[in-house]
Order: C-alpha cells, then structure tokens, then sequence
C-alpha cells in the first residue's frame, strides 16, 4: 500500500473516489461506516455526476480545478441502497478535482462528514437568540444591549427617556458615560458583567426613580 492509499484507507473522513467519467471506484471504511454499508456493491454503478443531491453548477467549477462544497440533509428512510442506519444526518461534503498529466481532471475525491451535532447545536441557539429577541422586544420596559466590554449596541428607550439622547449619541458608550449617577464606576460594572458569565445569576446595579410625571410622582424605576 503507497501512502495515498494509506491515507485514503485510513482516513477517518469519509472518502469516495471516481474517475474522470464520474464512476465510482472505490470508498473508504470511513465512508462505508458513514453509509451503513458493509462493503462499496451497493454503489458500484454510482455515477458522481448523476448525484441529484449536488449543488447545481458543480461540474463546471470543478472543471476549473476549484473545489465544491455544500451541507445537506441525508435521509437514510430514503436511500435506494441497504443500509444499516436510519434517521437523517446533516452532512458537509467537498468534492476536489485530482488533476491529470494534460492538466484535465483524472478523477474526483469526494470527502463527506457528519456534522448533526454541530448543526442541531447551531439550530438551539439560534431558536433560543429568536426567543430572546422575542421576549426584550415585547417587553414593555425600556432595554439596553451591551456587548462584551460593556459597549452599548442596542437598546429601546422607556417613554420618559432613560438614555436622554438620539441613538447616533448612545451607542458605543458605555452605561457609566450614560448614566454617570450610577453608582458604580466602570470597573465595578465590568466586574459585575463578568460575574454574570460567570454564574448566570442577575446582578443588581442600582434601582433610581425616572423622571417625575405630571402628578409629581416618579414615573418609574430602572435597574
């Protein structure tokens, strides 16, 4: 075995190889574990350019020696072949042209990985950045965004002005800079903001009284 070989065989990325017509000639252990299969039968009269699951214009950018890549979903309950697994995976595939003697492509590399968990992981967290987004908008309070070195980014102000200025003054400040009647100094709030990380326990900076209304009560309190 020369060491292209070794390191087609014992990849543990999940390799299928095709000569320069698009049939299939062979695939790793990785790739036959990937797909369920014991051994590559089952994909023999496999044509790479016949795949209805390739993104369109591939051949093209291929034949100009670039690479192409695209996420899909595999549905195992769909496949026309044996397969041991079942289920859908989310998968990244790459396709890179092996280059010939003339310069033309000899053959095709396609390499396939799972990628499921990062993409399940990647949906929870963008489901619950819409929840949040969700919950302070309709909140009926004023809000403020802050970014990690405590940078106003965003906010919506309470009736009465909490901020006291158009957004082309606020953002990019700091709350200190904003609200210098604040008890804390910046370096307080930084340690506060960190302690948040930290625990994922609220901390309380100050609670003062909003501007009086037109009965010489206090409007409202922030935090």
């Amino acid at each position: 075995m020369n060491r292209y070989e070794a390191l087609f065989e014992l990849s543990p990325i999940a390799q299928e190889e095709y000569d320069s017509a698009g049939n299939m000639v062979r695939m790793n252990r990785a790739a036959l574990d990937l797909f369920g299969v014991e051994d590559q039968t089952e994909f023999e009269h496999m044509n790479l350019f016949r795949n209805p699951q390739l993104p369109p214009g591939f051949m093209e950018r291929l034949q100009s020696g670039s690479s192409v890549s695209w996420e899909l979903d595999y549905d195992f309950d769909k496949v026309v072949y044996g397969s041991s697994r079942s289920g859908t995976l989310t998968l990244h595939a790459t396709i890179f042209s092996i280059p010939g003697k003339d310069g033309r492509p000899s053959g095709y590399l396609l390499q396939t990985l799972d990628i499921s968990e990062q993409a399940r992981s990647s949906r929870a967290l963008s489901e619950s950045a819409d929840l949040h987004r969700n919950f302070i908008e309709n909140l009926e309070a004023g809000w403020i965004l802050f970014d990690g070195s405590m940078k106003l980014v965003e906010y919506r102000d309470t009736p009465t002005g909490l901020l006291g200025g158009t957004a082309e003054k606020v953002i990019g400040k700091s709350l200190h800079e904003l609200r210098p009647s604040l008890a804390m100094n910046e370096n307080e709030m930084n340690a506060a903001f960190q302690s948040i990380l930290r625990t994922g326990e609220p901390v309380k900076l100050q609670q003062q009284n909003l501007p009086a209304d037109e009965g010489g009560r206090p409007s409202g309190r922030y935090v």
